[in-house]
């Protein structure tokens, strides 16, 4: 076909946004994929819901050895939304925090990233913005464009994944240095 001899599938990197970054997260175990190397995800967490049963603050650990790139909006309003099923009331904490303290040694040793985007809310990244979203009634206004939030979020996945997918050591170096230059930005890396 068209592709053919095109894809690396032995590189491959995983990205999802909300529910689906959240299979990305815990699909990308070498055991099951050994190709995945990667895996970038928008407003995701595995902090496990009581509704299936587990105990208030549950989380469910990263077992993976692929490298990790978390994006968060510090507007999310599902996220915030969403925390009933997973604290007591009383309970304050970030998700994607808590999941990223997960990190195994394997993922945490290939430089994995959580990256905050001050102002930007559960849907910064989809487009159009046309309010038909399921449950977008539940997200918070945005304090930056989704113009800023996509352009940021494409410069840096694509700086992690030349570094994890093609080992170009200084897409890493020149990834540390947008994230420190971007105003809006918070950032943990391991």
């Amino acid at each position: 076909g068209v592709l053919a001899g095109a894809l690396d599938l032995d590189n491959v990197a995983l990205i999802g946004h909300s529910a689906g970054g959240t299979v990305a997260l815990e699909s990308a175990h070498a055991k099951f994929f050994p190709q995945i190397k990667a895996v970038i995800t928008y407003a995701s967490h595995t902090m496990a819901s009581t509704v299936f049963g587990w105990p208030l603050g549950s989380c469910l650990p990263l077992s993976g050895d692929a490298a990790v790139m978390m994006f968060s909006g510090t507007q999310d309003g599902l996220i915030a939304a969403g925390m009933r099923w997973y604290a007591d009331s009383g309970d304050v904490f970030d998700p994607m925090e808590r999941t990223f303290e997960t990190l195994p040694a394997t993922a945490a040793s290939a430089a994995s990233y959580l990256i905050q985007l001050q102002g930007a809310n559960h849907f910064s990244v989809l487009q159009p913005q046309d309010g038909l979203w399921p449950r977008a009634d539940e997200d918070f206004e945005a304090g930056i464009t989704p113009e800023q939030a996509e352009e940021f979020i494409g410069a840096a996945a694509g700086l992690f994944l030349n570094r994890h997918l093609r080992n170009n050591l200084s897409a890493g170096e020149d990834l540390t240095s947008l994230v420190e230059s971007t105003s809006f930005v918070k950032a943990r890396s391991t």
